[in-house]
């Protein structure tokens, strides 16, 4: 059997034992009347902030590769919004990364390689310091007994994902090294660029949140929207590392452990993340489809 291969059937276990995981201990009934409440106009508002959340990723592509022109702008933004059709089939988005990679090579390899790389440093910068402001925020209000209980069983999967990362940072040290350089380079171009870039990378979070925010109200969960924002945050982090089929299983249950920890319901936490998660699945394909047919 390939490694590839062997990975691939190795993260769909991990997915699935993920999800096995987390519908054992809840109860089904609970979770499937919990959908009546969700209303239609929830639903569409979703949809809109999925939408821009998607729309502003591509927007501060532009600005790393640097394609401002018009015709180049909208080149790059269409090819990026086009190769997310391909992280709907990949984990940690790397097929998107890949896309990019082979349609802008012609650039010079290692140089759209490095800003593919600057991209993920851009949002991981504003994804740790979004996570740190939120939990400041939110820390009064969280049990963090209750989701050591809950999540116990999950511990051996988290102290996957901190090995994942150390192993990923030992072996692409030169790389981070040489990408660090490049963002010296975009300094002294301009602080401009910089603050264009975080801010489009603050704002497709924050958007990201309200589509679950409207979502969570309608569940009549009625969580503020800081412990949503921490929420999606934390998430997000654990759902960068490759362990599991585009994340799916570890984005729930961890979706559904720090909701308990905030004292909420996990079945309609769990109902919440698996709508929320279906919503920017169909957002990505829809987006991804009309940004391949830009292109031709």
């Amino acid at each position: 059997m390939k490694f590839k291969n062997l990975i691939f059937i190795s993260q769909l276990i991990v997915s699935g034992l993920a999800l096995f995981y987390v519908l054992w201990i809840l109860d089904i009934e609970l979770i499937r009347n919990s959908f009546r409440s969700l209303e239609a106009h929830a639903i569409l508002f979703s949809f809109f902030f999925s939408f821009l959340t998607l729309y502003l990723i591509a927007i501060r592509w532009t600005y790393i590769v640097e394609y401002r022109d018009k015709a180049r702008y909208s080149l790059a933004k269409n090819a990026h919004l086009s190769s997310n059709l391909y992280n709907l089939i990949t984990p940690a988005n790397l097929g998107g990364d890949a896309y990019k990679f082979i349609y802008f090579k012609e650039e010079k390899p290692l140089k759209i390689t490095l800003k593919i790389i600057l991209e993920r440093i851009y949002g991981v910068i504003v994804l740790l310091s979004l996570t740190t402001f939120c939990f400041l925020q939110v820390k009064e209000n969280l049990n963090l007994e209750l989701v050591g209980t809950f999540g116990l069983p999950l511990l051996p999967m988290f102290l996957f994902l901190i090995a994942c990362i150390a192993i990923l940072i030992s072996i692409f040290k030169e790389t981070v090294i040489d990408s660090l350089k490049e963002i010296k380079c975009f300094i002294d171009k301009g602080l401009g660029t910089q603050l264009f870039i975080l801010f489009y990378s603050l704002m497709n979070l924050i958007t990201w949140s309200l589509s679950i925010y409207v979502l969570n109200l309608s569940f009549g969960i009625n969580a503020s929207y800081m412990e949503i924002l921490f929420v999606c945050m934390v998430v997000e982090l654990i759902r960068y590392i490759p362990i599991s089929f585009q994340g799916i299983g570890i984005r729930e249950s961890s979706f559904v452990l720090f909701m308990v920890g905030f004292g909420y319901e996990p079945e309609t936490s769990f109902s919440l993340a698996l709508i929320s998660y279906a919503i920017l699945t169909m957002s990505t394909l829809l987006l991804g489809l009309l940004g391949s047919y830009n292109l031709k």
